[in-house]
């Protein structure tokens, strides 16, 4: 029986989760409060070409505007339900 319970927790512990990447659109680079949430993704690739997308449908120049990905981003009501995500990356 305590096998069967360790094999339970070993697989629980090794099994890979899923990355959820959010994209995150800053339209003027120089303020970043001002964001729009542009989706959740399944890669990094998915949320860098959908948030790079989304700049060049609003015809705002490269350089005006900023953007990241977050992994596993969750909302901290602590915090004033600000996102808090595993890694940033562009």
């Amino acid at each position: 029986m305590f096998g069967i319970g360790l094999l339970i927790v070993a697989l629980f512990w090794l099994w890979p989760t899923p990355e959820v990447w959010t994209g995150y659109f800053y339209p003027d680079a120089t303020n970043l409060s001002n964001h729009i949430e542009t989706g959740v993704f399944d890669t990094l690739e998915q949320c860098r070409d959908e948030t790079v997308s989304y700049a060049d449908s609003m015809s705002i120049p490269y350089g005006q505007y900023d953007y990241e990905c977050g992994l596993n981003c969750t909302a901290r009501a602590n915090m004033g339900g600000l996102n808090v995500c595993e890694k940033t990356l562009q």
